[in-house]
């Protein structure tokens, strides 16, 4: 059921959901452990790709369309799509590594990519590999932090109330910088 919930997180958040799928990763971690939460995120990372996929397709076959539809999810405006469009001139690779870790929507990245007729395999590959790098890293500072709670002094700490707050924290910080 897991495995499920991560592919189908995966896909939807490539397209138009907007939670990460770090949050059910790292929630694996406290609930079936360390080692499925890593075979969750290889099935997230293929899935997302796939996702990616189709925001490549569309944005290949009418990327105002895909573009005016994405900046209708939440957090996501036109000044995501103009640094990604800057950003992407440069050094498209490099561009969508660093996006992956610091908050811009892959979505944004996969429908420039089609627009832009990036070559469809390379695009997928390295799709896999950069959601792959993200989702393990989320997976693995989880399954630390979950053995820094559980050594703690103060053993009654609750990891899914942590989980929890963190979350709704690094949330909220998200969309009071980026906007509802």
């Amino acid at each position: 059921m897991w495995f499920i919930l991560a592919g189908v997180w995966g896909y939807s958040e490539a397209t138009l959901f907007f939670i990460v799928p770090d949050v059910l990763l790292t929630a694996m971690v406290i609930r079936v452990g360390y080692s499925a939460s890593l075979k969750a995120c290889l099935v997230c990372s293929v899935s997302a790709a796939l996702g990616g996929l189709t925001m490549y397709c569309f944005g290949s076959g009418d990327f105002d369309s895909a573009r005016t539809m994405l900046e209708k999810v939440p957090a996501i405006s036109s000044d995501f799509f103009n640094k990604v469009e800057k950003d992407a001139t440069r050094d498209w690779y490099h561009a969508v590594f660093v996006g992956g870790i610091s908050g811009v929507p892959y979505k944004i990245f996969a429908a420039i990519a089609g627009q832009q007729a990036l070559h469809f395999w390379p695009f997928f590959w390295w799709s896999v590999m950069t959601r792959s790098i993200r989702f393990f890293l989320s997976a693995t500072i989880s399954a630390c932090l979950l053995r820094i709670l559980k050594a703690a002094p103060n053993a009654s700490i609750r990891p899914m109330f942590v989980w929890g707050l963190m979350w709704f924290l690094i949330y909220l910080v998200y969309f009071w910088i980026h906007g509802w």
